[in-house]
């Protein structure tokens, strides 16, 4: 599995302005994008779930974790790999049999 990089708040220059923006990384560790949120680098470098332990998963790897719930049809719950439980918003795609 290649190393994953977090993405990193930092200064860049957008539409002529200064400004703070998300970074996304490819495995490598090259920049490849600039995003105005956290969850939007997150997706671009195609991480659909993180835990707070560091472990990040992609949709298959998100999939093969173990559902433990769903609230109201908007989040599902899954067991990290650490034991905690990590959650995110669903989508059209997800298979959320309990």
């Amino acid at each position: 599995m290649s190393k994953r990089y977090r993405p990193q708040l930092r200064w860049t220059t957008y539409a002529g302005q200064r400004r703070q923006m998300w970074a996304g990384y490819d495995s490598a560790g090259h920049v490849i994008g600039w995003y105005l949120d956290e969850e939007t680098a997150w997706h671009a470098m195609g991480i659909v779930g993180h835990c707070a332990c560091g472990a990040t998963y992609t949709a298959q790897q998100w999939a093969e974790l173990e559902l433990v719930g769903v609230v109201d049809r908007l989040f599902q719950q899954r067991n990290c790999t650490c034991g905690s439980t990590i959650s995110r918003e669903t989508t059209e795609r997800d298979n959320l049999t309990c």
